[in-house]
């Protein structure tokens, strides 16, 4: 079981394994306080996170009677009516545990797996769908509203937690379900790059183009997951909550950009290589949808593994 806590003086959220017993401490992983408080009403009390006898092992239960903290060969389990309890050494009460915060892997430790996720699940059926749609002329203009909406439904699924490539999202009234997720893709790309599009249509081949252009790269993945994530549109426009956002994920953003930036170039590689080769066209929509769905997976992963540092209810 997992809950998301506050603490109490940044605010920020962390991922807590819950206990048994329902009972433990905690210490912030942003302002290293811990809560509840000590007895002393210090929050910052370093002893805590050290055992009392033994200073350089790492406590992993607190006496709240006498307000020191123990490793784990300084507990004693005993047996009482049939339960494990750990006693203090201090005063023989009980202890209360230091919750361990949930351990998340980065999607980058476990690359095989990030780039499979699109062929797990109904997802290698829904590309093999989306790329057979895409070879009908007649009916082909529909498969970029299709994947851009599946792969909303992919973002959202995946910072919600691990598992396979989810199904087709319930298309609901058409509208919800198809049409108003492929538009916050469409309308995080206009507003990321809006700049860079004036500059190429009215100014001309100026320094300011490749500039602009990287910083859309740049805060492209911020405005796309609060569209995706938040639903609004006007928190994706806010520059506050995409400084914030940035902020917040921190190191781990710097490597979505990164990923941004080489989706991109793979994109227009292998858009190049179909138009030069008629053998690899065909193959050029199933390679770029399955990038499409891989950069929105990792997307989500980076929302998920950041959880305890943004507060959002997807």
């Amino acid at each position: 079981m997992v809950d998301r806590v506050p603490c109490p003086d940044c605010r920020r959220i962390h991922a807590v394994l819950g206990s048994n017993t329902g009972r433990g401490v905690v210490q912030c992983t942003r302002c290293r306080h811990w809560w509840p408080d000590t007895p002393s009403h210090d929050s910052t009390d370093r002893k805590r996170a050290y055992c009392t006898d033994h200073r350089r092992e790492p406590s992993v239960a607190l006496c709240s009677t006498c307000d020191k903290s123990w490793c784990q060969p300084c507990t004693k389990t005993v047996n009482v009516q049939g339960h494990g309890t750990t006693l203090s050494p201090c005063c023989r009460a009980g202890l209360d545990p230091i919750a361990p915060f949930e351990h998340v892997d980065p999607f980058w430790s476990n690359l095989q797996g990030t780039f499979t996720y699109v062929l797990r699940g109904e997802g290698r059926w829904l590309l093999l769908f989306f790329w057979l749609l895409s070879l009908v002329p007649i009916i082909a203009i529909l498969t970029p509203v299709l994947v851009l909406a599946y792969a909303v439904h992919v973002l959202r699924e995946s910072a919600r937690g691990p598992g396979p490539a989810p199904e087709f999202p319930d298309m609901g009234d058409g509208f919800n379900g198809l049409v108003w997720p492929a538009l916050r893709v469409i309308g995080a790309g206009l507003i990321a790059w809006f700049p860079w599009i004036l500059i190429k249509i009215y100014g001309g081949m100026t320094i300011l183009e490749p500039l602009l252009l990287i910083v859309g790269l740049v805060v492209f993945p911020a405005i796309l997951l609060l569209a995706a994530c938040t639903q609004s549109i006007v928190r994706a426009l806010s520059p506050r909550s995409v400084f914030v956002t940035m902020r917040g994920l921190g190191i781990d953003y710097l490597v979505l950009v990164l990923a941004v930036v080489i989706f991109y170039f793979t994109w227009n590689f292998i858009g190049n290589v179909g138009e030069l080769m008629t053998e690899a066209g065909w193959f050029t929509p199933l390679i770029q949808i399955y990038l499409v769905l891989t950069l929105f997976h990792i997307c989500g992963r980076t929302v998920w593994q950041s959880r305890d540092r943004i507060d959002w209810e997807i």
